[in-house]
């Protein structure tokens, strides 16, 4: 279902830069483009959205979707859905020693990640 989704928006994201590239090259007037942008625009975001969401991996998907808090969703996430996240997206996370006698918060400079590549 992804590669489809992927498919349609690809097609319909073409089909309006040819009509950009067209209102350019003064083929076509603005307030034609500015109609089919009206039409096409709302048509790419709904195909572009299932194509993100499918291909986000499972676990990502309710951290991504619905609503711009990220942060608020995070904090809502049991421990074993967030260290679900982190397997996903990172291949090595390491904590290198800190030095003795300074204070027991951890610093971020300490934390070495190495994300995963997608291939």
């Amino acid at each position: 279902m992804a590669p489809a989704a992927r498919t349609e928006a690809a097609a319909l994201r073409a089909r309006y830069e040819e009509n950009v590239a067209a209102a350019a090259a003064g083929t076509i007037t603005p307030k034609a483009l500015g109609m089919i942008e009206a039409k096409l625009l709302p048509k790419i975001e709904e195909a572009e959205k299932p194509a993100s969401s499918l291909s986000a991996p499972p676990k990502l998907r309710d951290l991504l979707s619905a609503g711009d808090d990220v942060a608020a969703r995070w904090e809502a996430m049991a421990i074993p859905a967030r260290k679900d996240v982190l397997r996903v997206l990172f291949a090595k996370i390491t904590l290198n020693p800190g030095t003795r006698g300074r204070c027991r918060q951890l610093d971020p400079r300490r934390v070495a990640i190495e994300w995963k590549t997608v291939t």
